[in-house]
């Protein structure tokens, strides 16, 4: 296990060859782990289908272009260079703003907060 920053990083398990994330180990306890057809793994193009967090499992789906538009109960929809624009619990939503350079210089969410990064 490794320290950064004092946090401490769990055991990584990655994809032969490929070296995509396949699951987190943290004291013994598997707290992350990529599913496909509820068992561990990837998709097709080593795609998430799935992922299983603190004992939750949750589907994974994609658009066209292989960006994540569903996950853990969030939908997410992206802007025309492909940034995450917005993040929607269906409950509230998170907005994402960009600088020219395409660094998120803000977040805002639909109750009027908005966090200058």
């Amino acid at each position: 296990m490794a320290t950064t920053l004092g946090a401490t990083l769990g055991e990584r398990v990655r994809e032969t060859n490929v070296g995509g994330p396949l699951e987190i180990i943290e004291d013994g306890v598997s707290v992350w782990q990529a599913t496909k057809n509820g068992s561990p793994g990837r998709d097709t193009g080593h795609r998430l289908k799935g992922v299983m967090v603190d004992g939750a499992t949750y589907t994974v789906a994609h658009d066209v272009r292989g960006r994540i538009t569903t996950a853990l109960n969030l939908d997410l929809t992206y802007d025309n260079n492909n940034r995450l624009a917005v993040a929607d619990t269906g409950v509230i939503q998170e907005y994402y703003l960009y600088d020219a350079t395409g660094a998120m210089v803000a977040r805002g969410d639909d109750d009027g907060g908005v966090n200058a990064l």
